[in-house]
């Protein structure tokens, strides 16, 4: 909560005599305090499976429901999400590896919509302001836009047999259109369809934001895009983007647990930028807990941005603000900041094949919780979506109209 301070004690006696707004977090009643019970999670020293119970304060969902002037153990319930708990205990992986939105308790009780850590901050916000006379200030409310850069052209460049490879793809699948595209494109008499480059640059100046780009570095192979950035067209528009925009590495799907890979990517975009990288996303989404985050750290990795799933949309760690990431096999707190997003570009046409009208609608029941209680509301798209590609289609109108709608109420 802006402009909070607060004291940690375990000294009863100090507690009982302060006259300062108290929270009380013992099974114990204390008059006079806010009382939460804990319902035991923080207390454990071995990670076990847990199964919330789900609750209902101030008319919102809560995990580890009980008893006290907060239903439910609120420090628990945030400590469970953030550390993505269930991580280490379900080690069901979809084929790339990865935790999917399926599995989480969160999607399975319909909460991943939510962002419940940011409700329940407001809740006892509010609640500390009313019951003690305090004038504890909301959350503010941001917008940040971030956009992954797999492949700076779509055809431009592209190897001859994979050109050959993929016009006959688009030939027997009857894509005449696309083939007509790729030719004119390969020709230079049409602009690349991934060359959307002025077309962001255009929507964020007019909107006044400031987006994260992120590039993948990789040397190519399966689910890696072929390798461009020795191009010089293509290392001027890493430069022009990177001058202008926070830029971080996207480090490749080959990458996956491979701390060296990893360094050696970072490495390559930070001698195209002449500048230290301290941001990353993973591609595909792809990473696993503990050992992807402490790969990251010890490659120089302070900001990491993959906290959100590929199957569908919501908040992972059901928190819409950035947090330090707690390494829960070690139990302690790192440097590594997460920042979660809510919504991608391809979980909504691809996963969950909405169509461009519902896919606006389902970003906005998703940012509108944010600019309720406050929290950075962070989307993911690709240059891609936002070109002329034929399935892409008017994806840049839901660009837009997501731009327009998450800077609203802006503070």
């Amino acid at each position: 909560m802006p402009g909070a301070n607060y004291e940690v004690t375990d000294n009863k006696d100090a507690f009982l005599q302060s006259k300062a707004a108290r929270i009380n977090y013992d099974s114990s009643y204390i008059q006079g305090a806010i009382n939460i019970f804990p319902q035991g999670l923080l207390f454990q020293t071995s990670i076990t499976p847990v199964n919330p119970t789900i609750g209902q304060w101030q008319e919102n969902p809560t995990l580890f429901a009980g008893e006290g002037d907060i239903p439910f153990d609120i420090f628990s319930a945030a400590f469970w999400l953030t550390s993505r708990y269930e991580e280490y205990t379900d080690t069901t992986r979809d084929n790339h590896g990865r935790f999917a939105a399926k599995q989480s308790f969160l999607f399975k009780n319909n909460l991943l919509h939510l962002p419940l850590i940011n409700i329940w901050a407001d809740g006892l916000r509010r609640m500390l302001n009313n019951t003690h006379g305090l004038a504890l200030k909301p959350l503010s409310y941001s917008y940040v836009p971030t956009l992954d850069i797999d492949q700076v052209y779509y055809y431009k460049y592209r190897p001859l047999i994979s050109s050959v490879l993929g016009a006959g793809k688009q030939f027997t699948k009857g894509n005449f259109k696309g083939l007509e595209q790729r030719m004119l494109a390969t020709l230079n008499l049409v602009p690349d369809p991934n060359n959307t480059f002025a077309y962001q640059h255009k929507i964020h100046e007019q909107y006044n934001i400031s987006p994260v780009y992120f590039f993948h570095m990789g040397t190519g192979g399966k689910h890696d895009p072929t390798p461009l950035h020795t191009k010089k067209s293509v290392l001027a528009v890493i430069n022009s983007v990177s001058s202008q925009n926070m830029a971080g590495i996207h480090p490749s799907y080959r990458s996956f647990n491979n701390e060296a890979i990893i360094l050696a990517e970072k490495r390559r975009l930070e001698e195209i930028i002449g500048r230290t990288v301290e941001c990353s996303r993973q591609h595909y989404l792809r990473f696993t807990l503990p050992d992807t985050y402490r790969q990251l750290i010890e490659c120089g990795i302070t900001h990491e941005y993959s906290m959100g799933y590929a199957d569908n949309t919501g908040y992972r760690a059901g928190i819409s603000s950035p947090f330090f990431w707690f390494d829960l096999e070690r139990n302690e707190v790192t440097p590594l900041t997460v920042h979660p997003f809510a919504v991608m570009d391809v979980t909504l046409k691809n996963y969950m094949k909405l169509n461009t009208l519902n896919a606006i609608k389902e970003i906005e029941k998703l940012a509108t919780p944010v600019k309720q209680y406050g929290g950075e509301f962070s989307s993911l798209w690709h240059n891609e979506s936002l070109g002329s590609l034929p399935e892409w289609k008017g994806w840049s109108d839901v660009y837009e109209a997501m731009t327009s709608f998450c800077i609203t109420n802006e503070d």
